[in-house]
Formats: structure tokens, C-alpha cells, sequence
């Protein structure tokens, strides 16, 4: 198999650390070292590339686990797969898991998915493929390769050609973020698709039933994180507009704001604050620039006040879920090792009285 349950935790930890390398990337001292060093392979050490890269694997491998592992699979196959299944458990074991199931018929017919269900599915997963094909090349055909064109232009930032604005480098990342909603929904996916063709990873050592929680666990897990991680896309959107907003000749210094206006917006007594008409009264440069100040802070932070309690909010939420998830999978898997105890010792005993 080609992926592990953990596969969705790894790519977590994949996001956040091309995200820790995105922010040093931000400096133009690190990208100036990069493009001096690796010269022309200079792009391939961005982490927007770093991030196309993992996820168009993630997307491809998922997508070949599922054809080649579950869906694909001849009936026969599948058949036998789940008849083996239901002899391992037992019909006694079944009832005792408060499963109406007498006869192997019933035990498949509930596992049993629709045709047309199949399809739509399939056609779901397939899509991910062309989802992520669409972002890489608005990526690199709308953003990358023309500030790089413009960059190479200019005599300062023809040094590092592949560092992309600061407002380019916020739209890259709303761009390719979503896509790991679309990964992790094919993880959870998979994982769906591996208890109804009895190829879960769980089955190998453990009864439908447990399996069954366990997975059921982990696809919570995996949509949990997707939620988290668009999040911080919606941060990114978020200071993406209110720069743009920021960007207005009220915000902009004496040499770019008519002297007759800003004389006119710094009378007094109409000042957004008053400590910076006595502090600055003789200077009205000064009162300006700070002004500007008190407006950007305004707008960055209280423009965009309900967005922040939403990003706030719905990340401890989902944070607060995938905690309680994993902890719930580390609950059942002691479960399962007490009763497999239990079990054993119950051997035992048999053992030792006959």
C-alpha cells in the first residue's frame, strides 16, 4: 500500500514546515544567497515549487491507491476478501457487536455501494488531478513567471529573480492551499473505500469492528485538518485586501498627500487622535505619517475584525477536534490490546484446567 493512516499527519507537517520556509524565504538576503548559489536551479528551492511538487505526489498517489487498491479490484477478488473477513469474525461475533447480521449475503449487502455511487466517487478523485493542474498553471503562467520577467527588468530585484512580491507570495498561497482540502478528502476517502472492500490496513490485525472505528477516526482526522489549513488561506486573503485598502492617498506620506488635504484633515479637533496634535503640533509631517499610521492599524485590524475572530475560532476548533479524534484512536487502541489480553489469559486458563 502506498500510503499509511499517518500519511495526513506527515502531509501536515509537510505544509508547515514549506510554511516556516516560506517565511524565511521573505527575506531578500536569504533569496540573494539562494541565487547566488544554486543560479539557475534557484526556482526549485522556492517553497512555492517545494509545495507544487508534494502536492501534485499526494494528489497522484492517492489517486493510484485508490484505482489500483480498492475500486479496481475484480469482484471475485473483493468477494473473497470479504468472505474472509466474515469467517474471521464469526456470526456470534457479529450479534455481540449489535450487527443484525446472520448470513454472509447481509454482511456484504451493507457493505454493498451503489453503481452510480462508484461512479460519481471515481469521477470525484479523478477531478482532484485537474483541480491541482488548473492552480499550477494560474501559479506559474498569471503570477511566477511574470514578476519573474518583470524582476529580471529591474537593476535591484534582477538578483533574485524567483522572489516573488510580498502581495504575489499572499496570492500563490490562497491559490494552492485549498488543494490540500482536496488531498485530505481523498485520504478520508480511501479510507471509506478500504472498510467496504475489507482492504483497510486496520483488518490485518483487528475485527471489523474495531477496524472499522479506527478508520472512521481517522477520516474525521483528515477533514479536520483540511479545515485548519484553509484557514490559513483565509488569513492570507485577509491581509491581502486590507494592504490593498492601506493603499489610498489618506495613508500615503506629505509626498504623495496635497498639503491643502491634509491640512484640512489635521485642524484641530478632528483628528482621529488628539495625542498626536499636541505631541506633533509643530510638525506636520509628523502629524501626517502618524496619522496614516493610526488609519492602517485601524483598518488592518478593526476593518477586519469579524475575519479574525473566524480565523481564530475555527482553528482552535479544529485544533481542539483532531486532539480529541487522535486521542479517541490512542483510547481505542488500548481498548483493543485489554481485550486481546483479556482474551489470552481467558486461553490460558482453558489451556490450564483441560
Amino acid at each position: 500500500m502506498l500510503f499509511s493512516n499517518r500519511m495526513s499527519t506527515w502531509a501536515l507537517l509537510t505544509i508547515v514546515g514549506i510554511k516556516i520556509w516560506r517565511r524565511i524565504l521573505k527575506r531578500r538576503s536569504i533569496q540573494e544567497k539562494l541565487h547566488a548559489c544554486c543560479k539557475k536551479g534557484s526556482f526549485l528551492v522556492q517553497w512555492y515549487t517545494l509545495l507544487t511538487i508534494t502536492m501534485l505526489l499526494f494528489v497522484v498517489g492517492s489517486n493510484i491507491e485508490y484505482f489500483s487498491e480498492y475500486t479496481m479490484l475484480a469482484k471475485a477478488t473483493t468477494d473473497q476478501t470479504l468472505r474472509d473477513i466474515y469467517d474471521k469474525e464469526g456470526q456470534a461475533q457479529l450479534l455481540e457487536y449489535k450487527l443484525n447480521i446472520t448470513t454472509f449475503e447481509e454482511f456484504k449487502d451493507v457493505l454493498t455501494i451503489p453503481a452510480w455511487i462508484q461512479i460519481v466517487n471515481g469521477a470525484s478523485q479523478v477531478s482532484g488531478v485537474f483541480t491541482i493542474a488548473v492552480v499550477i498553471y494560474q501559479m506559474w503562467t498569471q503570477f511566477v513567471l511574470p514578476c519573474r520577467k518583470a524582476a529580471q527588468q529591474n537593476p535591484v530585484w534582477n538578483t533574485h529573480e524567483w522572489h516573488v512580491p510580498k502581495r504575489v507570495d499572499w496570492i500563490l498561497w490562497i491559490l494552492i492551499v485549498p488543494t490540500f482540502f482536496c488531498i485530505e478528502a481523498m485520504r478520508a476517502n480511501t479510507k471509506v473505500w478500504g472498510l467496504v472492500t475489507g482492504k483497510s490496513r486496520e483488518l490485518v490485525w483487528l475485527r471489523f469492528y474495531h477496524a472499522e472505528k479506527l478508520e472512521l477516526l481517522y477520516e474525521h482526522e483528515d477533514l479536520e485538518m483540511a479545515s485548519l489549513i484553509q484557514f490559513s488561506a483565509i488569513y492570507a486573503f485577509t491581509r491581502l485586501i486590507s494592504s490593498l485598502l492601506e493603499e489610498t492617498e489618506v495613508f500615503k506620506s506629505r509626498a504623495t498627500v496635497p498639503m491643502s488635504t491634509a491640512s484640512m484633515a489635521l485642524r484641530h479637533g478632528e483628528t482621529i487622535n488628539i495625542k498626536i496634535d499636541k505631541e506633533d503640533k509643530d510638525d506636520p509631517d509628523a502629524k501626517i505619517q502618524r496619522l496614516a499610521g493610526e488609519y492602517k492599524r485601524l483598518v488592518r485590524l478593526g476593518g477586519f475584525l469579524g475575519l479574525w475572530v473566524y480565523i481564530i475560532a475555527g482553528s482552535i476548533r479544529a485544533l481542539v477536534t483532531i486532539t480529541i479524534a487522535v486521542i479517541l484512536q490512542l483510547r481505542a487502541k488500548m481498548e483493543i490490546e485489554d481485550d486481546k489480553t483479556a482474551v489470552f489469559w481467558r486461553m490460558q486458563r482453558w489451556h490450564s484446567k483441560v
